[in-house]
Parts: C-alpha cells; structure tokens; sequence
C-alpha cells in the first residue's frame, strides 16, 4: 500500500516551523532550496496567482479592495443566495441521481463476480471528487462535466514551475472562452432576456459586459472576509448527497478498522489513501433507473 505523506502533513509542519523561524524561511529539499513563505503580503507576490489567477482579477485568489468586495457581492447575491441555490436544486438532484444509477450499474455487472455476500468493493473518494465537479460545473457553465477534462491540473497539489502554470492557464482559457462564445450566442439569440438566465455564467454576462470593475490576487485565505461565500450551497449539497446514499445503499468499510482520514494537502486538503467500501443496493431496482 503507497504511503502518501508522513503525519503530521507538511502544510502543518510548515506552520510550526513559521511560528519558530519567521513568516519566510529556506529550506534545502534534496539538492532543491525551496522558500517556504506564511505571510500574505508576501505570498500574494507568488506566480500562481498571477499566472493561474489572470493578474489577480480571479476571484478566490483575489486581493482585499474594491474589486474583491464587488465581486464577492455578485456572486453572494447573484449566485449563492437563497433563492438562486433553490433555482438550482433539479441541477443538484439531477447529478446525484445520475451517479447512483451509475453505482446500481455497477453493482449489477461486478456483484456476482465477488464473494462479499451480495456487496461489490468500490473507491469512492474520486466518486465524490467527481459528482462534486459535475454539480459545479453543470451551474457555473451549464455543460456537462467529464472526469478527464481536466487532468492537467493535479500537478497544483504540490506546485509547478512558471512555464508548467503558463501552458496550464492556456489550456484552462481556451475551455472557458469556449463555454463563453456559446453563452453569447445563446443570449443574442434569446434576445438577453433576463428571465431566460440558466447558469451563473450568463449571470456574470449580464451584470459585468458593462461594468467597470477595478483590479487588483493576495493568497486565498477561508475565514473572517475571506471566508468562502458557497458555504450554505455546499452544506446542502453534502447533506442530500449522503441521504441519498443512506437511503439507497447499504455500506460497509473493507474491515472493522477506523477509516484512515489522514489528510494529503494541496490548494485543498484531501484524505490522502482511498475510500474503499462495500456497498449493495437497498431498495428495489425499479427505483434505480
């Protein structure tokens, strides 16, 4: 079994180390020096914020000011407001519903071939990374997601160099203006009404075309101003997520061990090892199609 990081993880060893030495320090990694900086007037210098965060005008990796706060009060009001998120709940439901038939699917095909009393193992730790990307995706653009469409970017769990981050913007740019022109298009053809306003993307269109909005990408940070704005939205996606599998799955872990929540980092924290569990449905198959 691969062992992923030592425990505690390095973000946190970092952390400890900053309380000690200062909010900057050399380390020498092998035959690398790398700087490890814990200070946000001096991270927001960093290239992955300019680079990745198109001169600090992307809106989580933005800098405290005017711009921050305007954008931070379109997307509370625009997207993650009460009503918007239950505009958006057949979105939520749609998805869940999709990626359980696909277990039921699963199920069916592999459940035989295994001696787990009816149950079939399965990972579930890209499931979750998965449906969450689909949901989010299918809001913000209003297109379907796929698990590939991105694969460029997991080299951000540790970091890259400038030119890495530069072919990856690219690529990145290219997909959105993509979703973009077709929004246009769609909006010139429906005539910009705004009762037609499907995703949050055709939301952006219609308040900033003509807006001038002032620019300046600090570190992102999750507390006090900064604290993330889709809280409401994600509790509510978790908590139907998990009734939905409560209720149609029966699960066990692989043994009778505490599950291994031992964290990996990157611009998330994510469990580190798989989530393997053997699941069987519960209800009758009818109900999974």
């Amino acid at each position: 079994m691969a062992h992923y990081w030592p425990s505690p993880p390095p973000h946190k060893v970092f952390g400890h180390m900053a309380e000690k030495y200062g909010p900057s320090f050399r380390l020498k990694l092998g035959v690398n020096e790398v700087v490890i900086v814990s200070d946000p007037k001096i991270a927001k210098e960093s290239k992955v914020s300019e680079i990745l965060g198109y001169n600090y005008a992307m809106f989580g990796l933005g800098p405290y000011g005017p711009y921050w706060r305007e954008i931070r009060k379109i997307v509370t009001i625009e997207f993650f407001s009460a009503r918007r998120i239950q505009m958006f709940t057949h979105t939520r439901e749609f998805e869940v519903k999709s990626v359980i038939k696909e277990i039921y699917n699963y199920w069916v095909k592999n459940q035989s071939c295994t001696n787990l009393n009816g149950a079939v193992k399965m990972e579930m730790k890209d499931w979750f990374d998965n449906l969450i990307m689909n949901t989010m995706v299918k809001m913000l653009f209003g297109v379907q997601y796929t698990a590939d469409l991105l694969p460029y970017l997991r080299w951000l769990d540790i970091g890259g160099h400038e030119k890495a981050m530069k072919e990856t913007a690219k690529e990145m740019e290219s997909i959105v203006e993509d979703w973009l022109a077709e929004h246009r298009r769609k909006r010139e053809l429906r005539g910009n009404k705004c009762g037609d306003e499907k995703d949050f993307m055709d939301v952006m269109l219609s308040i900033c075309e003509d807006k001038d909005l002032p620019a300046e990408e600090e570190c992102p940070f999750g507390s006090g101003r900064r604290m993330c704005p889709g809280v409401s939205l994600g509790l509510q996606v978790v908590q139907y997520v998990l009734a939905v599998l409560l209720r149609g799955l029966d699960m066990k872990g692989p043994s009778s061990e505490p599950i291994d929540m031992s964290e990996n980092f990157g611009l998330i924290n994510r469990k580190a090892s798989p989530l393997e569990v053997h699941l069987a449905p519960r209800l009758n198959s009818n109900l999974y199609k």
